[in-house]
């Protein structure tokens, strides 16, 4: 999912919207079948799906607008924005603040993991450079070394090492 990311922020808005409006249109038709507390809920999960796969901004404006088609579509008197019943309005103003808070919580969950994935490249890239480092050092090193020892021919002349005297 991370090609999402690398698309403009006008195609994920656009994404988002598109996701909501699917989701909202395929629970009005099915919205005989479930109450209006599971709507909400697979609202709220749509709104999760986006802030992890597409971004925070593009989860917020799901956000708000799954608020708005949970009014219109879902919350007495149907499609319309009134509320007249002072529960919906506690449900509609909790749907909102949840929506907000799990939309950004998983945003921000996502964009910490992607600076850690990002992180853990980086440091890769910096340990190969630094194993490939140590290598050519060891190399000259080793080529010093060579110049530095003494020939055969000069320790042939001088004698085998002498044992400890008594």
């Amino acid at each position: 999912m991370n090609a999402i990311y690398g698309w403009s922020s006008g195609r994920r808005y656009a994404l988002s919207a598109g996701g909501v409006l699917l989701a909202t249109l395929m629970l009005s038709q099915l919205s005989a079948d479930f109450q209006v507390t599971n709507i909400a809920l697979l609202l709220l999960l749509v709104v999760l799906l986006i802030a992890t796969t597409i971004g925070m901004g593009p989860a917020i404006l799901a956000s708000v607008l799954a608020f708005l088609g949970f009014n219109f579509f879902f919350v007495e008197p149907l499609h319309s924005f009134r509320v007249t019943d002072p529960q919906d309005d506690l449900r509609l103003i909790t749907f909102l603040v949840v929506a907000i808070t799990g939309s950004s919580l998983a945003g921000r969950a996502r964009e910490q993991a992607n600076a850690a994935a990002r992180g853990a490249s980086e440091l890769a890239a910096l340990y190969g450079f630094s194993l490939r480092w140590y290598d050519s050092a060891a190399l000259l090193d080793e080529s010093i070394c060579h110049e530095r020892r003494p020939r055969r021919s000069t320790l042939a002349m001088v004698g085998p090492p002498v044992a400890a005297m008594r």
